[in-house]
């Protein structure tokens, strides 16, 4: 049986943009290694956002 694997992100409301690159590799690194296939994000605050358009501009 094929299982799926979920992560989430749910962060703060202001964030700096500078956690942009790293969130990247993270993400990047997630899918590489077989770790996550699905990703839940919150909708509410700046982190957010960021880490929906990193998987939206990448993936």
């Amino acid at each position: 049986m094929d299982k799926s694997k979920t992560c989430c992100f749910i962060g703060h409301r202001e964030v700096t943009h500078d956690i942009r690159a790293n969130l990247k590799v993270q993400i990047e690194k997630l899918i590489r290694e077989g770790l996550a296939d699905n990703f839940l994000v919150g909708h509410q605050g700046q982190f957010d956002s960021m880490v929906y358009s990193v998987l939206k501009t990448n993936y």
